[in-house]
């Protein structure tokens, strides 16, 4: 509108937005010092690798009574990468799920797999992020929030293990 009216103060909006989004990809960062840096993926030890998706898979580990934290994410979804920073792929999560040995499935719906479409379905979600914690003492899993805390996951481990 300001083009056409004629107007030379035309990218002063434009610059303003430009400072702003520079300064806070400087002062972002910081905010977050507290919180502990994502693993090293390649420093991952066998025990903490995860596993790709598998209904059957999942209803195999489950009858051999074992912990599973099973996660569905997807590339374009800036929440479930946010949790991975802050809650998943964090030292203090694996170090908990391999003292407690939870095994970790992670179902990819970037491209929205009609099996896992399914899944998140049959838990009453109709898109991703879904995180779910199963014990072997429980019939139904524990559906954590959509927005995890730094400890929810290490937390969860300790009193599986």
């Amino acid at each position: 509108m300001r083009q056409r009216n004629g107007k030379r103060s035309v990218w002063v909006p434009a610059t303003l937005a430009a400072v702003l989004a520079l300064a806070g990809s400087i002062l972002v960062p910081g905010s977050f010092a507290g919180h502990e840096a994502p693993i090293n993926a390649a420093a991952n030890s066998p025990a903490t690798r995860t596993l790709d998706f598998d209904a059957d898979r999942l209803a195999e580990l489950r009858q051999q009574e074992k912990t599973i934290f099973v996660y569905f994410s997807a590339d374009w979804c800036v929440t479930c990468h946010m949790n991975e920073q802050r809650a998943i792929d964090i030292a203090s999560t694996q170090q908990a799920f391999e003292q407690a040995d939870v095994i970790t499935m992670k179902g990819d719906w970037t491209n929205g797999d009609p099996a896992i479409t399914a899944f998140l379905e049959q838990h009453g979600r109709s898109g991703v992020p879904l995180y779910l914690w199963y014990t072997p003492d429980q019939n139904e899993p524990e559906v954590l929030s959509q927005i995890l805390a730094p400890n929810v996951l290490s937390t969860l481990a300790g009193k599986s293990g």
